[in-house]
């Protein structure tokens, strides 16, 4: 990316404010894209949705997110980290307000999908932004570490925020409380952040940007089609689409003189590794946490707010498990934690494949939700740093762009195979018996086994030089371009 003005704003304030500003930035597009959890059929009734259209209450979001955060990365490069992280949070916050005073469903979907458009430009600028507060080796790792764990607390308190708020003061001040929260955050982005040095380009690589953006897109509306049962035309057609879109943004990208996504930089075994495990991961988590959630209200009959508080003590763990993390990955390096993570992962799910129908909270909930998240723990931070690393700075918002797209697709993914394998294999209805529920969610479980294994296995290709503590090395001109 850029190189910092050391003139600038950012010699002058603290690097833990702005690491702790970008934090909370991060936690916000998180804890929102899992508060509505517990709240979509509270929306379904008060708007008069039926239920194939609820689904797009978090679709529209994940994707307009999932498909433009690449294309964002590469923007952050263009025109500079701050001045595009400021904007994503105005499209947020606009919104969001938007949201709230929605009145109908496809009102609703509208501003869901503008609000995902402001995540993706500001997820990958942030995290870009980290990367270069973070002068240090060791300081940056510890910075990332803190950065995973403010998605991962976001992840688990967008369940309880959810039901809490829902109950209290009604599914609209879901989107609301964004206006105050985001208020504060972009002051802190507009008086704490460095300004960068934009790069100066010739060529834009517009196509590029086009071709990729509708790849992305069209795979998240594949693989969401799949999930709620399209027909056979227009599963074909999306799948085509998503075939020829893949191959013209390869073709374009091999052809232009400064492509937006230089296919070189996946020589670099670490931002293959490094992606490839994220996507698993957190295929595996959505996919293994949607069913446990409905496992707690449908079969154990919790309520929306019980269900939400069940996550409250694993985050409570994970707060304390992310302070050592750094520690860990500079004393056993990047791979061994991944590794510790998706085992930790998979043992947590198929804890739940055995999950009875009248399991206690300490027995059957707790112990395999403490493996899955500290298991995330393990694997985020890492995950980022093998995929970062090795990188010139002003290729930080691509990698950064990469890692967030291949963290927003793998959800998508990981919900859609376990939906469709287990009602492949133990079709449910709306009116089954919670005998025969259970049976449909063991199945999902064991999906989620499979994507945690593939993870793990994913693993070993990191390479065998440790993470640590030392800065990393910046790639050859000639393998970036």
């Amino acid at each position: 990316m850029t190189e910092l003005n050391q003139k600038s704003e950012a010699t002058s304030q603290p690097p833990l404010a702005a690491i702790a500003t970008l934090c909370l930035v991060q936690m916000l597009l998180i804890l929102d894209m899992t508060v509505l959890g517990v709240a979509v059929p509270v929306i379904q009734v008060d708007l008069k949705m039926d239920a194939a259209d609820t689904q797009w209450v978090a679709s529209a979001y994940m994707l307009t997110f999932g498909s433009l955060l690449a294309l964002s990365g590469r923007l952050g490069d263009l025109f500079g980290p701050r001045r595009l992280l400021l904007v994503g949070l105005g499209v947020f916050v606009a919104a969001s307000v938007w949201c709230g005073f929605a009145t109908s469903g496809p009102e609703l979907f509208a501003a869901r999908a503008v609000q995902g458009v402001g995540a993706a430009m500001v997820s990958p600028t942030a995290l870009a932004l980290l990367n270069l507060v973070s002068t240090t080796g060791s300081g940056r790792n510890r910075a990332v570490a803190w950065w995973s764990f403010t998605g991962l607390a976001g992840a688990a308190l967008g369940q309880v925020v959810g039901g809490l708020v829902t109950d209290a003061f009604g599914w609209r001040w879901i989107f609301l409380l964004n206006l105050p929260i985001g208020l504060v955050a972009g002051l802190a982005v507009a008086s704490l952040l460095p300004r960068t040095r934009p790069e100066q380009r010739v060529s834009p690589d517009v196509l590029g940007a086009l071709t990729l953006t509708g790849w992305l897109g069209m795979l998240v509306f594949t693989l969401t089609r799949v999930e709620h049962g399209s027909s056979a035309l227009v599963m074909t057609m999306s799948a085509a689409a998503t075939v020829v879109l893949l191959a013209a943004f390869v073709a374009v990208e091999r052809r232009h003189s400064d492509p937006l996504v230089p296919l070189a930089v996946f020589a670099e075994p670490g931002v293959r590794a490094g992606n490839v495990i994220n996507l698993l991961s957190t295929a595996a988590n959505l996919g293994v946490m949607f069913y446990v959630t409905f496992y707690m209200m449908r079969v154990l009959g919790y309520s929306a707010t019980d269900a939400g508080l069940a996550y409250l003590p694993i985050t409570l763990v994970m707060a304390v498990i992310a302070t050592r993390v750094a520690w860990l990955m500079e004393k056993v390096g990047a791979r061994a934690l991944l590794l510790m993570g998706t085992a930790g992962g998979a043992a947590g799910s198929l804890w739940f494949v055995f999950a009875p129908g009248d399991g206690s909270y300490l027995a059957w909930i707790f112990p395999p939700l403490l493996l899955i998240g500290v298991g995330a723990a393990f694997i985020e931070a890492p995950a980022i740093i093998v995929a970062t690393r090795g990188l010139p700075e002003r290729k930080q918002g691509l990698a950064a762009g990469l890692i967030n797209t291949s963290e927003q697709v793998g959800p998508v993914l990981g919900l859609t195979v376990a939906v469709t394998v287990a009602a492949a294999i133990v079709p449910v209805t709306a009116d089954d018996t919670p005998a025969r529920l259970l049976d449909h969610y063991h199945v999902a479980f064991v999906a989620a086994v499979v994507m945690y294994v593939l993870a793990g296995l994913a693993t070993f290709l990191v390479p065998r030089r440790s993470y640590t503590g030392s800065a990393p090395a910046p790639l050859a001109e000639s393998a970036e371009n």
